[in-house]
């Protein structure tokens, strides 16, 4: 259906209906106005009844019970007259004119509103359907290969030194490829300098060259990659990568964003918005997802269905590692990196032995301790949680989700 088609005769259909409106209410307003002048004569005449009963009243041709009575039935009609009259007022509308300029306005923002959010010559699908294209969209989406090939990222800008740094760690990938650290080292290079597409080859190699030592961070970071060699599409390439880091750790987070964006991108706004829901509540408010997440959330919810969804509020207090904490942490060892994390949630617990604090600042914990394989240590915190909020239904709700996640028993 072309827009002409859909546009003009929703368009005339618009003014039929209007027009046949504001003649109902110019028609109205014209018998309301021929009423006056019909109220006024009855008016007059019951006036001069009035003034006939006095005058034989006083003439003495009434008795006076009869005038009496005929000046009560006067009056009784007079009223009558009045409510009537009132009544025929109030009824009368706002006239012609306003229901003319009501109409005009109801059909303007009618039609902007459409264009907004309309989709002219799209049949309604149930949800059965909704599902099934779903599916479809999911088993039929394009390479990573035809994604970058339609993306055309832009080649990298590097200064001399930048460039020969990275031609001697390259060749040195070549005529040593056994090493398996420099494979992640040149692709922490290659994507420091934005050449994703030669950065998620040389992660891929070094975890195939792991030989099933891989961690989920590894395969989460492998699909980072991908996602931005693609310009923010996620690949069935990238889809695999992220199931394998889930796997192997269900509350990796960066794994659970790019999940979410996946179903976006096939139409299931409902499980992104329970995939980024939870990220949002168990933060921190500092990590690289987060503020993409809250810039998107509200039209998301209403996409899923839930037009009265409130985002969490950032939690205060401890909030995890900094942005440059995390930078920093990527350089360490991994004894020191688990040490400098270790460190942050013992920082967190104590807070909150010695302060008490949200239910957010609980769950945070609780994850951070199960994360960490501290699994009877986060089971004690969430049965201490648990008493601290046993009165509030929606924090228990919180910790019920954190203790799923965790693999607690709630």
């Amino acid at each position: 259906m072309s827009l002409a088609m859909f546009w003009i005769p929703a368009l005339m259909l618009s003014a039929i209906i209007g027009g046949a409106i504001v003649l109902a209410s110019k028609h109205a307003t014209t018998l309301s106005d021929d009423a006056a002048p019909a109220s006024s004569d009855a008016l007059d005449i019951y006036k001069r009844q009035l003034r006939d009963v006095e005058q034989d009243a006083k003439n003495g041709t009434l008795e006076p019970d009869e005038a009496t009575r005929l000046r009560t039935e006067i009056a009784r009609r007079i009223l009558a007259l009045d409510a009537r009259a009132q009544s025929d007022t109030t009824t009368s509308g706002p006239g012609w004119p306003i229901t003319a300029i009501s109409m005009a306005a109801v059909v303007t923002l009618g039609g902007a509103l459409y264009w907004q959010m309309g989709a002219y010559g799209y049949q309604d699908l149930p949800l059965n359907a909704r599902l099934q294209a779903a599916q479809t969209a999911l088993s039929t989406r394009m390479s990573q290969t035809d994604a970058e090939a339609l993306y055309q990222a832009p080649a990298p800008e590097l200064d001399t030194e930048m460039s020969d740094l990275l031609a001697q760690l390259r060749q040195a990938m070549v005529d040593h490829p056994e090493r398996i650290d420099g494979w992640s080292l040149l692709a922490r290079s290659e994507a420091r300098v934005g050449n994703f597409a030669a950065a998620w080859r040389a992660q891929d190699e070094f975890i195939t060259r792991q030989t099933g030592s891989a961690t989920a961070q590894d395969h989460a970071v492998l699909a980072d990659m991908l996602v931005q060699a693609a310009g923010g599409y996620v690949s069935p390439h990238a889809q695999a990568a992220l199931g394998r880091a889930l796997a192997l750790d269900g509350s990796n987070a960066i794994s659970r964003y790019y999940t979410g964006l996946m179903m976006i991108q096939i139409g299931r706004p409902d499980v992104a918005l329970t995939y980024w829901d939870a990220l949002l509540r168990e933060g921190p408010e500092s990590a690289p997802w987060i503020q993409s997440i809250r810039a998107r959330v509200d039209a998301l919810a209403w996409q899923a269905g839930q037009p009265n969804y409130t985002t969490p509020t950032p939690a205060s207090g401890f909030a995890g590692p900094s942005a440059d904490d995390i930078e920093a942490a990527s350089d360490l060892s991994a004894e020191d990196r688990a040490a400098m994390i270790n460190g942050m949630v013992e920082g967190l617990a104590a807070e909150l032995a010695a302060d008490g604090g949200t239910v957010e600042k609980w769950a945070r914990l609780i994850t951070s301790l199960s994360v960490l394989g501290r699994t009877d240590e986060a089971q004690g915190i969430l049965d201490e949680a648990k008493g601290a909020f046993a009165q509030d239904p929606s924090a228990l709700d919180i910790l019920k989700q954190s203790a799923s996640q965790a693999g607690l028993r709630f």
